[in-house]
């Protein structure tokens, strides 16, 4: 059954950012995806206004579906350390949270499509 990769990314430092998104992302996709969905956090107006209460436990700035054919070898993927970014240097202080979730369904046009 297809499914996605989610991998939330925090701390990224100004001088990687291209790098994660101009060839981590790329490369990863040309390996693992058939095709990759990269977005940025938009902060909303409420965020400074709540005091505290729904505030994020860590600061995702962005989130990376990666679009895979078989749920079973994305998660295999997230255990490959080639698949890793290299967790030192400008990196040491980076975060990521990467799951994998399986396709139930799939919404169309014209309506769902699979199975449930």
């Amino acid at each position: 059954m297809s499914g996605v990769l989610c991998v939330w990314a925090a701390n990224i430092p100004e001088t990687s950012e291209q790098w994660y998104e101009d060839e981590y992302i790329p490369s990863m996709t040309a390996k693992l995806a058939i095709q990759t969905v990269h977005c940025e956090l938009v902060e909303v107006g409420l965020d400074d206004e709540v005091d505290g209460v729904g505030e994020r436990e860590a600061p995702w700035k962005w989130l990376t579906l990666y679009e895979m054919e078989d749920a079973n070898n994305a998660t295999e993927a997230t255990y490959d350390e080639s698949n890793h970014a290299q967790m030192t240097g400008p990196l040491r202080d980076a975060r990521f949270d990467v799951r994998t979730y399986e396709e139930i369904k799939r919404w169309q046009q014209s309506g769902w499509k699979g199975g449930m």
